[in-house]
């Protein structure tokens, strides 16, 4: 009780991760905490709106499931420019299938490569590079297959790398 207490008070002052956080045991009903959308809503865009990537991020997801699909693009923008990977891959498959935006292969290519090149997340570095790949490969009709193959190793390279790493 005297930690919610305290993280209550705060993210009642202001502070973006706390906020973040008790957006996240409210939707989860995590640490004592009794599940209440609303109040997880409530802490969820407060965070947002003070530029907290995770929090912007699941309030894209919160929104979609909602079947807001306006806002919650918006948010997925705003999260993938404060270059929270997740959302940056999102957002990338997004342009490369035109799904709620226009289709701009650029702008996928371009998100895919922040993720392949600066996450430290293995599995999403190596699902861009391999979205990379197909992408090289699709758009140019098969004569991007050397683009294309030059991804596919990198990410294989990657995974491979991860589970080496893994099993010392």
């Amino acid at each position: 009780a005297a930690c919610i207490k305290l993280l209550t008070t705060v993210a009642e002052g202001g502070h973006a991760r706390a906020q973040g956080l008790l957006a996240e045991f409210y939707s989860q009903g995590d640490c004592g905490f009794e599940v209440d959308e609303d109040k997880s809503m409530e802490w969820c865009r407060k965070a947002a709106a003070q530029g907290h990537a995770l929090s912007q991020y699941n309030l894209y997801v919160t929104l979609r499931e909602r079947g807001d699909l306006i806002e919650s693009l918006e948010w997925l923008e705003k999260a993938s420019d404060n270059e929270f990977p997740t959302a940056m891959y999102a957002l990338g498959s997004k342009y490369a299938s035109g799904e709620g935006v226009p289709k701009d292969v650029q702008r996928a290519v371009e998100l895919f490569t922040k993720v392949a090149e600066q996450t430290e997340e293995v599995a999403q570095a190596v699902n861009a590079m391999v979205s990379l790949g197909a992408l090289a490969y699709e758009e140019k009709k098969g004569t991007g297959l050397e683009e294309s193959m030059t991804w596919l190793e990198k990410a294989i390279d990657g995974a491979e790398r991860a589970m080496h790493e893994g099993g010392e």
